[in-house]
């Protein structure tokens, strides 16, 4: 868990609101938090333009999950 938060009850999560969330997606999520992707936050013109359901299958491959 990241050290500012002080409590283990707490949850966090990044997001990126005008930008591209892939980045930080791994770091995130290596420190114990959430990621919050989709389409409201950030088109994604550099990768097509996708639905949010890829947005989350990316995300999904890229964390070994699926």
């Amino acid at each position: 868990m990241a050290d500012f938060a002080g409590t283990p009850y707490w949850q966090w999560a990044v997001m990126c609101a005008g930008g591209n969330l892939f980045p930080v997606v791994a770091a995130a999520i290596e420190r114990g938090g959430h990621i919050s992707i989709g389409l409201g936050d950030y088109p994604y013109p550099e990768l097509g333009r996708p639905t949010n359901a890829q947005l989350v299958a990316e995300a999904r491959q890229m964390l070994g999950v699926g």
